[in-house]
Parts: structure tokens; sequence; C-alpha cells
């Protein structure tokens, strides 16, 4: 190959004072001009004869790959082609200019040396664009005419050569004068290149007339030229004449070269229209003949050159179209395994530098894999990430994703959607929110995060970004459900406690709240079930965390347990919290609880689900020796009520095993033992189990008739009907059910629960007749307030007799009357005719001996509906009295509140002096005060209410404190209760205080009041009000730090005695993981203490347990195991010091394996082969 290499051209640099910033290459020195040939390799043979006649040295042996370099290469050594070695970058053309620029002197550039360099800037140089070479030629073009420097024959045909490449406008007659002003003779080269200037005009007149010009100065005739007369011809459009002038030179020149010129011509004169041109193309190349040898490699050339034109002119299946016409592999869909490759790949990383990113992807496509290119794979996706950063409209981000596609299917990319997120995750784009959108909407954003999880955090912080600029609640909740499943897809390269480290950030991202929540699990699809469990299961979870420091989480828990939104739960990692949570208030929070637990089933039976480990995580909370007896029957209680709730026999099987030590706890679970017959009765109506229990036989199992009773009595009694009929018509049946010889004690506090219920129905609705109906068929004494209720409404109504019956079975039961029984009895009066509750208060004394001032509770409501009437009505005056009365009665203040709140209303200063001396006279002048606060606070004059505290130096009793925080928390304005804690703060205890701030949180959260929730909170700082959630956050901190101790030090104490009591430290074992969470590096020194004692079934049996109580093998991976090599090592190292054999440190190994603790790798291969090797 004669031409001018980089290390050429760092020779001719060092000797006439070029820079030496020259690439290096592996050529020592430039190619030498031909006529130097033939002496250099006279001298060589001259010093080949010298070296053999002297030394004769042993010839070394070529290897295979220089033997396959050489003839790969062969052909472009011997070729006398006028070009640069090697790849041309952007860098090596900034440096040649920058070598041209600093020289002094460039005459001693040759003229074949200077063609070399112009070279670089046509066609050879595939890493720039065709605009950014004509600038650089145009620069180089300018410093050698500012040099002085004369081109010659070469260096002028390079010249223009270059501009045709870079389609520069070329000016034919211009360059015909500057070969005059050189003196320089035209070449068959120079016309054929003038040829080409006139071919792209398609000006056939000029090309024939230089053609003239040439055979009347002797320049022969040859393809080049007729090659661009027929270029010429086609591109005016005379597709008809091309033939005739075709088979004039078909006979001494090559017809597959000038059909190929003409097809050229065919696909840029059809390029404005994308598509067109294809059938024409093909049209020229079929009347080639069978005899032109269409296949063989030189020809081939020229079918390459119009597939590129056609791709680059928009024409994408150019491929398809010209396959038949073409070398290609076996596979048929690239090239063949030549050097053609090599054209076609240079000319797409040209497309790609101009930008054409579709054209270059098309056209690479068809590059033989062995011909791949990581320079233009690294540029393409450069390029594909520059362009998404710059989109900023819908409408080019669609076309974006058409190329991105292009390059998925052209196997550029090995994932477009996966590009897109890798790229997003590491750089903020305009258009984030639509590229994710479209990710998601495609289906693999799961697989994508599952390959790649270390992109969740970036892409959940993008995404919270825009959940912070969103205002509107819709969008603010489809954006969290996108965050829940990024941040909560599976991964099998991911740890548990990776995944659990996205709970605090979720937590936080919600707003420490469940207001999102609820609508983004509603968006979130049953195909993402895995991230909905989980993301559910991290609310609960810091709910549960932030218990002792947010007053309102249970309440929280509460709403997102009974929305009946999350699918499922994976509560064995809130067993630890869940005990906390429940026994802080055991009575409150049981049902809670149990509601949490049972969403660790699957919502229905058949669910295909894959997750089904409820009824095992079940038994192992249930183990906790925490919690007692009593409280597990509460839980199954209240568990038993859910359908989903339903243990298999092999899990009963378990529960034996677990629960050994505590049969009562076992045979309580034995009542949630699965059953598709009570699955059946819960979802049934009650009208059709009562049919199904009619037609039970003798032969049917008393069992299985006492829990079909339960059932219908549970479900009358949870329906809640008014229905009274219905009520007494299920009594009915009851009573029949009594007659039978067998009625369990269950059935008899169903039977009296459903008749309380039945019998305060019937009073409050004022039925009689159905009450007298509820009363005979009563199966006990019924509940004091529910006895009250019918005594009274019986008196009320004249029925004395009858009312002295029901006191006299009050009496009888020994039930306790106390005062709140007595105000409810009398809400359930509510209506009743006032003089008559005066009689009714003064019989219930006489009858039960209660102090004057708890019978009269029993008119207060009437007494208060009473004067509600006369209020709303404007009888002021009259409500005065009439509270001044009851209050002289009483001796007790009545009325006060309201009058006072009206009268601030109406501005009526009258009245409210009335009222206040009213009250003062009852009680004192500090009462009185409070009263007014209260009522200035109601009448929203928070100000004056303050003011006057404060100006009284008013300190409100607990008492009195909590009676007007019940009748603010009574009313339906949440704020009272704010607003009555600023004004009170500082003037009561701190423990009221508590109570009371506790409880106007909830009312505002419950309201979704966030301004008031705003100011309660400045109240808070600004007074530097002291709570006991600051002492909680402490005592938390050191709690989590002490368990962390006490589980390693357990866990070691327990290996410790394993190893000289083997059967007492598993049993110790067994014990300890039961209330904590084992480390893996312990799971295996246990198993492996097991393995060295033969015990080949626990050894397995402790490695499984912790994989499953992990989820199982699906989402456990050996590199994220908490264990490190040198363990595992010990670990064998301890089975091999007990076996000589091997064995069981191989089968150990196999079980490390199977379970998922390690990988086949060489530090724990080397350590079983150098116990073999030593053996």
């Amino acid at each position: 190959m004669l031409g001018l290499g980089r290390n050429g051209l760092r020779t001719l640099a060092g000797r006439r004072g070029l820079s030496s910033a020259v690439a290096q290459t592996s050529n020592s020195t430039a190619t030498p001009p031909p006529q130097q040939h033939q002496q250099q390799r006279q001298n060589g043979d001259r010093r080949k004869d010298f070296v053999n006649r002297t030394s004769r040295p042993f010839p070394s042996a070529t290897s295979a790959e220089q033997i396959k370099l050489q003839k790969k290469y062969q052909e472009n050594l011997e070729s006398s082609n006028i070009e640069w070695r090697g790849t041309v970058f952007p860098q090596t053309v900034d440096k040649i200019i920058g070598l041209l620029e600093r020289s002094a002197n460039l005459s001693s550039l040759s003229d074949r040396q200077l063609a070399v360099l112009l070279s670089i800037f046509g066609a050879t140089c595939d890493t720039l664009s065709r605009s950014l070479r004509a600038q650089n030629l145009e620069k180089v073009e300018k410093i050698l005419r500012e040099k002085g420097v004369v081109m010659g024959l070469l260096s002028r045909n390079q010249l223009i050569e270059a501009k045709v490449d870079n389609r520069s406008r070329v000016d034919a007659v211009e360059e015909l004068g500057k070969f005059e002003e050189s003196g320089v003779e035209l070449d068959s080269k120079s016309y054929a290149l003038l040829c080409e200037v006139y071919a792209k005009q398609a000006n056939p007149k000029a090309i024939t007339d230089i053609i003239a010009h040439m055979k009347a100065n002797g320049i022969s005739l040859t393809e080049d030229h007729v090659a661009q007369l027929i270029y010429s011809v086609a591109r005016g459009g005379s597709y008809d004449q091309v033939g005739r002038v075709v088979d004039t030179f078909s006979s001494s020149m090559n017809v597959v070269r000038l059909r190929c010129a003409a097809a050229r011509a065919i696909a840029e004169r059809e390029k404005s229209e994308p598509g067109r041109g294809g059938f024409e193309v093909t049209e020229m190349l079929r009347a080639i003949p069978t005899t032109a040898k269409l296949h063989s490699f030189e020809n081939n050339i020229y079918v390459v050159n119009v597939l590129m034109d056609l791709i680059e002119n928009g024409q994408f299946d150019a491929f398809n179209l010209l396959s038949s016409y073409l070398i290609i592999a076996e596979s048929g869909t690239t090239l063949g395994e030549n050097s053609l490759n090599t054209t076609v790949v240079a000319r797409s990383k040209s497309l790609l530098s101009e930008g054409s990113v579709e054209e270059a992807m098309a056209l690479y496509s068809c590059v033989h894999p062995s011909y791949a290119n990581d320079f233009f794979v690294q540029k393409l996706k450069n390029t594909l990430e520059n362009n998404l950063k710059s989109i900023t409209t819908t409408s080019a981000l669609e076309d974006y994703f058409k190329v991105i596609t292009l390059a998925e299917n052209r196997g550029m990319v090995s994932s477009a959607n996966e590009f897109l997120l890798t790229y997003c995750s590491k750089n903020t784009i305009p258009l984030f929110a639509e590229v994710f959108d479209h990710v998601q909407q495609s289906g693999d954003l799961r697989t994508i995060l599952g390959q790649n999880p270390e992109i969740k955090k970036a892409l959940g912080r993008q995404l919270a970004q825009h959940l912070i600029k969103t205002v509107s609640p819709a969008e603010q909740a489809a954006l969290l459900a996108k965050i829940a499943t990024v941040m909560f897809a599976p991964s099998a390269k991911e740890a548990p406690a990776d995944t659990r480290d996205f709970y605090r950030i979720m937590y936080k991202v919600v707003g420490k709240d469940v207001k999102l929540v609820l609508p983004a699990l509603d968006l979130m699809k049953n195909t993402v079930w895995y991230e909905k469990r989980e993301f559910g299961t991290a609310i609960v979870h810091q709910l549960l965390y932030s218990d002792r420091d947010d007053h309102l989480a249970a309440e929280k828990i509460r709403i997102l347990v009974e929305s009946n939104k999350l699918g499922q739960l994976n509560c064995y990692r809130l067993h630890d919290k869940l005990t906390k949570f429940m026994m802080a208030d055991k009575e409150k929070r049981v049902n809670l609880v149990a509601k949490v637990l049972a969403l660790d089933f699957p919502p229905d039976a058949t669910s295909k689900t894959p997750v089904k480990f409820g009824g095992r995580n079940l038994i192992k909370f249930m183990s906790n020796e925490i919690i007692s007896t009593e409280i597990a029957a509460k839980l199954v209680q209240f568990l038993e009520e859910d359908p989903r709730v339903q243990l298999t026999n092999d899990e009963l099987k378990e529960a034996n095993v677990v629960l050994k030590s505590c049969p009562e706890k076992l045979d309580l679970l034995g009542k949630l033992r699965k059953s598709a017959t009570m699955q059946r009765w819960r979802s049934s109506d009650i009208n059709e189990l009562l049919k199904e229990l009619s037609n039970f036989t003798s032969e049917t199992k008393e069992a299985v008739k006492s829990t079909l009773k339960r059932v219908i009595l549970q479900k009358v009694i949870k329906e809640s009907s008014d229905d009274l009929d219905q009520l007494v018509n299920i009594l009915e049946y009851v009573v029949e059910w009594r007659k039978e010889e067998k009625f369990p004690d269950f059935l008899k506090s169903l039977s009296r629960t459903l008749e309380n219920h039945a019998l305060s129905k019937a009073i409050s609705a004022n039925n009689m007749v159905l009450a007298d109906r509820i009363w005979q068929m009563r199966s006990g004494h019924p509940a004091v307030d529910v006895l009250l209720s019918y005594a009274s409404r019986l008196f009320v109504n004249g029925q004395v007799e009858r009312a002295d019956e029901v006191c006299e079975e009050l009496r009888k039961s020994s039930q306790i009357i106390r005062p709140q029984i007595l105000e409810k009895m009398g809400r359930r009066l509510k209506g009743a005719d006032p003089s008559k509750m005066n009689e009714l208060a003064t019989y219930l004394q006489n009858c039960f001996n209660l102090k004057s001032k708890d019978a009269r509770r029993v008119v207060l409501q009437a007494k208060t509906d009473q004067l509600n009437q006369l209020i709303e009505t404007n009888d002021l005056p009259g409500a005065l009295r009439m509270a001044i009365e009851e209050t002289n009665s009483s001796k007790r203040a009545f009325g006060q509140v309201p009058i006072m709140i009206e009268a601030i209303k109406r501005n009526d200063k009258q009245t409210l002096e009335s009222v206040y001396t009213m009250v003062r006279s009852a009680h004192n002048v500090d009462m009185a005060n409070v009263n007014l606060a209260y009522a200035l606070i109601h009448s929203d004059n928070v100000n004056r209410a303050r003011s006057l505290v404060e100006r009284q130096n008013l300190n409100i009793e607990s008492s009195v404190l909590q009676y007007f925080t019940t009748l603010a928390s009574a009313s339906e304005n949440p704020k009272l209760l704010r607003d009555l804690f600023i004004v009170f703060n500082g003037r009561a205890s701190t423990l009221d205080l508590n109570y009371l701030l506790e409880l106007a949180t909830k009312k505002l959260w419950s309201s979704n009041d966030i301004e008031s929730l705003m100011k309660l909170s400045h109240e808070i700082e600004t007074t530097m009000f002291r709570s006991v959630a600051i002492a909680r956050i402490a005592k938390r901190a050191f709690d989590s730090a002490a368990e962390r101790r006490d589980t390693v030090a357990g866990i070691q104490s327990i290996i410790r005695n394993s190893l000289t009591e083997f059967d007492k430290g598993v049993e110790e074992y067994r014990v300890f993981r039961e209330t904590h969470d084992t480390p893996d590096w312990g799971v295996i020194r246990m198993s492996s203490i097991a393995m060295a004692h033969r015990r080949f079934e626990e050894a397995e049996l402790f490695l499984k347990q912790q994989m499953e109580e992990y989820g199982g093998a699906a989402r456990r991976q050996a590199r994220n195991a908490d264990v490190s090599d040198e363990q595992i090592c010990a670990s064998i190292e301890r089975v091999l010091r007990k076996d000589d054999s091997g064995e069981s440190a191989l089968k150990f190994f196999d079980f490390l394996k199977k379970y998922k603790f390690c990988s086949t790798r060489d530090v724990f291969v080397r350590v079983l082969v150098e116990f073999t090797v030593k053996k």
C-alpha cells in the first residue's frame, strides 16, 4: 500500500521541524514511492544473501496468526492507492492541521505525501460528518495557499476527490483553471473526477465534451469516465437511455459497474421521497446478464455501494431488496464474511457522525458479526444519550422511541427500555416522566429493575421530585404507585435487608401518612402484586415502628387495614413490631393486630399467588411466650371471622411441633383449620344457612350443626340489621336450639348477645310488642343498660307493673348501675315527655337507691333537648329561665354553655351576665370564667378567651378539662379541640394536656385539616410544650442497640454450648429463633456443627428454615447472604476435621449451594481440594 502512515508523518515532522505530537503506530517507516520499490527489493536481496553466506541463522517459524494477517491485508499492501493508513479520528485531523499551521516550511513534502495528507479530509475520515470535513479541508487549503505550497497532480486530484466526497460545491471550470495556473497536465483520474462533478449535476453534455477532449489528446477512455456518463444520464431521469449507453460499452467494460452506477443515480434522484427508488434500482440490476459474474468479490463492491446509497437515502429495507445480488452470509441477514464489510462500517460511522442515526443503524445491521465495530456501537450509544437529553417535546420523544426500538431490533442495543431507564437513572432529562411511562406501559419495568437493582434509588428519587412538584391528589397517587413499583420490584440480586432499607424512604415519601397510600394501592394492578405487598408491608412496618412517637399510628393502621386496599402483607417482618404494638394496649389493639395477621393469607383460598406462608407465620407469631393464652384466644376469635384465614393440615402438623409446650394455643389454632364448607357458609345468606340447617338429619354430627349455628348467629350480629322481624325470627330458632340436648357454651354466649341487640333495637324503636316477645324468649339476664332501658320505656308508657318486674330482674342479676349507663339509657329514650322523665328519675331513685344527682342523669338528655328547642326558636329568655330553675333544683349549673354561646353570637350582654352569675352562684368564679372561655372558643373568639384566662390567671382542674374535652370532641368541629389546647396550654396537668393534644391531632388529621395541624405544631414549638414523645425516641434508640447486641451474644452462646452438648444446643437454638432474627453466619455454624455430628437432616433443616423465612429461593441470592467467605471456609473445615472421607463436607457444601448461602467459587473449592491432596 502506497501512502503516508503515522510514523512516516512523525519522521517527516522530525526532519522538517513539524511537531512530534503524532499518534504512534506499529509501522516504523513511511511507505516509499513506487519507483523506489525495485531498488529497495534489490538491496534487500543483497542483504539477505550476505546474511545467508555469513551466519546463516536458523529461519524463525511464522505463526498462524501472522499468516492470517498477511493474507487479510495482502491486497491492500500490494495496492498503489493513495490513502492514510488506519482509522482517522477527530484528534488525528486536529493534529494534522496543527502540524501544518506550525510548520515553517512545507516545501519538502512530496506531491504524494501531500496527497496522503489531503486524503484524510475526505471519505477516509469516517468519524466526522461531511460538513466538518469540508470545514477542515478549507482550513488546510487556506494554509497551503498562504505557505505557498505548489500542488502537483496527485495532491490536486486528491483535493478534488475529497471535495466530492464531502459533497462540497465544486466548479469544474475553476478547477481546470487551477490546473492550468500550476502548469499541471491532467491525467485520466483528473478527467474522471471532473466527470463525477458534472455527473452529480446531471450534465451528460459536459461529460461528453470531456470525453471528446480526452480522445483528441490521446487519453484512453476507461470505466471511470463511462460510469460517470451513465450516472449523469440516470440522474437526469432518462432511464431508457441508460440501457443503450451500457450496451454500447458492454463489450469492452464491466457491465456490473456501469449498471450499478445507474442504480446509484436512481437512488440519489428518488431520495426526496423516502421509500421510492427501490423498484427502479432492482429493475436496473436485474438487467445485468448472468455472465457478468455479479457475485464475484470485485463486482460485488459496486452492488454494496448501491446498498449504502439506498439506505442513506431512506430505503431501510434495501438489504432485502438487493440480497439476491449481494454476497451474503449463510444466515441471510448480513453480508458475507469478507472485506466489503469494512466499507459498510466506514459509511455507517460517517452517517452517524452526520446525525443520521436511523440510516447508520440500518446500514450497520448489514455488517457481518465478525466485523463488528465497538467504536460505532459506543458512539451510537453516546449519540442516543445526547439526543435523549436534548428532547423537550412529546412528538420528538415519540420519534426517539422509534429510533431506540430500531436500535434494539438491529442488535445495537440489548434492550431499548433498559437503555432508557439506565440513562435516566444517571442523568436528569426534561421528559423523564414520559420516558418512565413508556417503559412501564411496555411491561419491561419489573424485568429491568430485577436485573439492575442499583438504579432503583435513582429512579425513585426522580419520581419523588415530580411528586413534590405535583399538586393534584390524583397525580400524586399515580406517582406514588410508580415509586412503589420501582422501589419494591423483585430482584434476585437483592437481599431482604436491602428491601427493608426502602421502608424508611417510602414512609417519608408518603409524608408519614396513609392519605396517599390508599389511592396509590388502588392504582397498583394485580400484575405487580409483589410490589403492592411489599409497599403495604413497608407502610405498616413504619407505622408500627413510630407508634411511640406518633399517637395517630394506630388510627392510620386501622384505616389502612380496613380499607380493603391491601391485597396481602408479609407479616413475618412485622412480628416483632406487632408484639410490642399489641402489648402497649392489649384490650384495644388485639382486633387490629388480628386484622394485620389475616393479611398474611391470600385474599382468596384459590388464589394463584405463589406466596402462601401465612399459616406458618401465624404459628410462629403465636408461639411467642409474651403472648398469653388469653390474648391468643382473642386473636383466634377475631381470626375465625376472617374468611381468608385458614390453616391446612400440614400447617397444623407443624404447629404440633412448634407449640408442643403450649397445648392451649395449639387447640386454639385448630379452630382455624381450612374447610371449604366453612368458606361456603361464611359467604352464604342467612336464609340459605337456615334452610341447610333444617335439611340436616339425625346422622349429622353435632359438631357440624353447632358450627353452622355459630356461623348463623355471628352473621346476624355482625350485619346489625334493622329488621326487627328478622331478629325475632332468628331468636325463635334459638329457642328451639336451646331445647336440644347439646347447646354449647359459645352458642349460649352468642344467643345472649343477640337477645341484647334485638331488645335494644326494639326499645329504641318503641316497638313494645316485639320487645315483649323478645323478653319472653330471653335465655338469661340481659345487660344492665338493656334492662334499665326496657324498664324505663315501660314506665314512660304507663306500664308500671311490668316495669317493676323488669327492675326486679335487674336486682336479681346483681349487675352494677353506673352513672354512664344512666346517661346512655336517657339517650335511648330521646323524645319522651320531660314530665314523665322527671317521674322516671324519681322512680329509679327509689327502686335502686340511687343518688339524687345520678338519678337526674336520666332526665338530662330530655332537659337538654328541651333547652336546645327553646334556643332554636329564638326563645333565649325562656331557655335562661329553664336553666336557672334546673340549676336551683339540682345545685349544679345546667345549660350554661349553649346559652353563653348563643348570647355571644347575638351580642346579648345581659343574658351573658345572667348566665355568668348563675354559674358563679352554683360553683365559683373560676368555674364561671372557664365556662365563659369555652363559650368564647366555641364562638371563634380564641384571642378573647386566651386574654380572659391570662387576665384571671386561671388554672383548670383535671375533671373540668376532661368535661370540656368530651364536650368539644362530641361536636363536629375538631378545631374546638385545637383552640381548647391553645387557650389552656400551661394551665392544666401535662397528662391531661397530652390527652387533649392527642385527641385534637387525631380529629384534625381525620378531617384532613393540615392548616390547623400546622398551627397546633407552631403552638407547641413556641410554648416549648413538653411531651413524653421525646423520651420515647431516646428509649427506642437504646432498645434497638441493645436488641442487636443481645442477638449476637445469644447465638454465640448457643454455638459454644452446641460444641459440647449438641442436643441441648439445638433446643436452645430453636427457642432462640422464635423470638430473634438469626444471622446467616450463625445458621451456617450451627449447620456445620450438626454435620460434624453426622446429623444430616437437622443440618439441612437449619439452612432450609433460614432460606424460607426470607421468602424462599425465589428471592434469596448467595451474594447477599450475611456471611463472609472466611466464615464459610471455617465451617467447611470444621466438618472436614470430623470426617476423614470428606463425604460430609461435600454434602454440606451442596446444602450451602442449594439454599443459596454460597456459590461454587474457587475460595470454597480450594478448601476441599487441599484436603483431598493432603490426604
